[in-house]
């Protein structure tokens, strides 16, 4: 799903997925540079912990990502690079769903010109990816992208 940003500027790309794994263990995989690294990047480190400063790393592509708000459990909102500077932000709610989580991630920040709606396809594309690894990964171990050459950004 998608629609227009925040007062109706730019496009957003919101999806869902539920998860069957608790919502701590959800967080965990959305917060901490290891966890990235298993489903989201090839790597990820803290550049500045304290102030919720990271960099992950898609092979010889870095981003940085910086956690503007963390609730253990809930709610993961960060401002994401994408190549383009931190600007975007993403925010990832978590609700408890039976046993498991209902995952629903918001990425804003797309201009609604043309360049901005062929970057909001990507990250479309790439986020209804993603989610589906992290799926994997938490509900199977298994890692979508396992037999992919490193800097391969998108499944």
């Amino acid at each position: 799903m998608s629609g227009k940003g925040p007062a109706g500027k730019g496009l957003s790309v919101v999806q869902s997925i539920r998860i069957a794994a608790p919502p701590g263990r959800v967080y965990e995989a959305l917060t901490r540079p290891e966890e990235l690294a298993r489903w989201l990047c090839r790597t990820a480190r803290f550049t500045d912990e304290a102030a919720g400063a990271l960099e992950i790393g898609f092979g010889s592509l870095s981003f940085p990502l910086v956690f503007l708000e963390r609730v253990p459990g809930r709610r993961v909102v960060a401002a994401w690079g994408c190549g383009r500077g931190v600007g975007d932000r993403l925010t990832v709610d978590l609700e408890p769903h039976g046993e498991g989580t209902l995952v629903r991630l918001r990425h804003e920040g797309f201009d609604g010109g043309e360049a901005g709606r062929g970057e909001w396809a990507g990250a479309h594309e790439g986020w209804a990816f993603y989610l589906c690894n992290l799926l994997c990964v938490l509900e199977r171990g298994f890692d979508l992208r396992a037999g992919q050459p490193p800097g391969t950004v998108a499944g």
